[in-house]
């Protein structure tokens, strides 16, 4: 069953990108995932205030 979620892409601390993403199964903490062409790891899973989907946080690797 595929999940949709809030997606916030860091480099360190600095947001690069927010929006919404669907996945085919749940994502957890320490999973690489990839948004576009970006890959990175889920850091943080938090159901935002008064919505349905949850936030994903997601520390972007270094560009090659």
């Amino acid at each position: 069953m595929s999940r949709e979620y809030e997606y916030e892409l860091r480099n360190g601390d600095e947001i690069v990108a927010t929006g919404h993403v669907t996945f085919d199964e749940a994502v957890v903490v320490g999973q690489r995932v990839a948004i576009g062409n970006r890959e990175g790891i889920v850091e943080e899973i938090a159901p935002p205030l008064g919505a349905r989907t949850a936030r994903v946080l997601i520390q972007l690797f270094p560009a090659r």
